[in-house]
């Protein structure tokens, strides 16, 4: 009641329009329609309208503008709270995405100070290296770039031809009984050294049960298997030693007890016979 009966520029409305609007207005006036969205604050409540104006020519010539106003607040409301929750979501993933930076940088600073090499491999012969951490070249001599991915050297070609059977046998028998492998066998590095190594890995299984990769560490034990190797030669030479001296003795008492046998049997009794008894108690 209050807009009835008055001219636009002066009604209650007014207020809410801005200059484009009323431009729209008097466009419609000389015969071209619009449509506008206007938002109005009407008794204390905010409230949404799409305007649409649309321009009348009566018969006698005389033109008019047609002003539609359609509540659109709801849609409006919508709106808002969908940009508010995208908002609110695309801070939550900036954030997790800043922890799962935070994360990758720690790991990737963990696995730079392992004495060893961390990996991700396929189940195939040649064990296609997905990932392998920096630890691989101070390992292998290769960089990781040289063994992800790549078509001419594999990790297989890497382990000792005398060991590389077993492996693979070893670890399709602990993927069919879903437990992890341990195993310590032979590499050739780029140099042509060869390493003892120490590997704990296993298989990775999707939610329907299909493996869909190995993983695990790798690394050197080569000073430790060297170790081993020294001590057990010493105590293999050791026990040869031991064998060989108490043989010896065995020998030499029995040609002495022999010789002491002959010597009593031929000297008279007296002092000779008790310092050879004597003799023959020591032996």
């Amino acid at each position: 009641e209050a807009i009835r009966r008055t001219q636009l520029p002066h009604s209650a409305l007014a207020p809410h329009f801005l200059p484009a609007m009323m431009a729209a207005v008097e466009r419609a006036l000389e015969g071209e329609g619009s449509a506008q969205e206007v938002w109005f604050e009407l008794a204390a409540d905010n409230r949404f309208f799409r305007m649409k104006c649309i321009p009348l020519t009566f018969e006698n010539g005389a033109r008019a503008a047609g002003v539609i106003f359609e509540d659109i607040t709801e849609m409006k409301n919508y709106q808002r709270q969908l940009e508010a929750d995208v908002r609110e979501r695309t801070d939550e993933l900036l954030r997790a995405a800043e922890l799962l930076r935070e994360s990758q940088r720690a790991l990737a600073t963990l696995m730079g100070n392992l004495p060893g090499m961390a990996y991700r491999c396929r189940n195939e012969p040649d064990w296609p290296l997905e990932f392998v951490s920096e630890g691989c070249l101070d390992l292998t001599g290769y960089e990781p770039g040289e063994l992800v991915g790549s078509t001419t050297l594999s990790f297989a070609g890497l382990i000792h031809p005398d060991d590389r059977q077993d492996i693979w046998d070893r670890t399709q028998e602990a993927i069919r009984e879903r437990r992890k492998f341990q195993y310590i066998y032979r590499i050739r590095c780029r140099d042509g050294s060869v390493k003892w190594v120490w590997e704990q890995g296993l298989g990775i299984f999707s939610a329907n049960g299909d493996l869909v990769a190995i993983e695990g560490f790798i690394t050197d034990v080569t000073d430790r298997k060297n170790a081993e190797e020294i001590v057990r030669k010493a105590n293999k030479q050791a026990a040869l030693l031991t064998g060989i001296t108490r043989h010896d003795i065995i020998n030499q008492i029995n040609t002495l007890n022999a010789e002491i046998a002959i010597r009593v049997m031929d000297s008279p009794a007296g002092r000779e016979e008790e310092f050879i008894r004597k003799v023959r108690a020591f032996a």
